[in-house]
């Protein structure tokens, strides 16, 4: 709908109106001072619209605005005066409006709940008690003998070489047998220290 042709549809009701949303409107100076005759308007919401300081002024005659959503849009300090003339606001919903947290200081002093969308210095409702452990299960990336009692760890290779070519190891190939881990460089090798392990006595 044509921001006019909402003007015209609104005209008559007007002085009726308790809540109103012109979101995502063109919204133009003559809708905007209809909306200054609300008398009986309670809620506005007004995001991302265009809406401008001069326009904010044209709501300064809303006496029973209580809640006022202005978010994205593109506001200055300078709206922040007549914000502070409506006598009856009690919430306002500003964020990414170009308002600054100063200017809407006398707002807040007098008590009308500010959102900006900040979470800076939130502090959490709750928070979960430190966990401790229940059972004899092993660390995650411990390894386990198989066949070993609960509990028994085994610890980790601490050869960096290979010993069967003399190579850096490789992280994720580790050969455990009886207990003993050996690292190696590549599956082919940990064939061969593998034999190697079972076979001696």
């Amino acid at each position: 709908m044509k921001t006019e042709e909402l003007t015209a549809l609104l005209s008559p009701l007007a002085t009726s109106i308790g809540q109103l949303s012109i979101s995502r409107l063109a919204v133009d100076d003559a809708l905007m001072a209809l909306v200054g005759r609300m008398s009986n308007l309670r809620s506005l919401t007004a995001s991302g619209t265009p809406i401008t300081d001069a326009q904010i002024a044209a709501l300064r005659t809303l006496t029973q605005l209580e809640s006022l959503t202005i978010t994205q849009s593109k506001l200055s300090d300078a709206a922040a005066g007549s914000l502070n003339a409506l006598p009856a606001l009690g919430k306002l919903r500003a964020w990414h409006s170009g308002l600054s947290p100063e200017s809407l200081k006398p707002l807040a002093d007098r008590g009308v709940q500010i959102d900006l969308g900040e979470v800076n210095g939130a502090k959490p409702l709750e928070t979960e008690p430190d966990f401790k452990l229940t059972s004899d299960a092993p660390p995650v990336g411990t390894a386990v003998v198989p066949g070993a009692a609960p509990g028994a760890l085994i610890a980790r290779p601490t050869n960096t070489t290979c010993p069967i070519t003399g190579a850096a190891v490789n992280g994720d190939i580790v050969v455990v047998y009886k207990g003993k881990a050996t690292a190696v460089c590549c599956e082919k090798c940990a064939s061969k220290v593998l034999a190697e392990s079972i076979a001696r006595p």
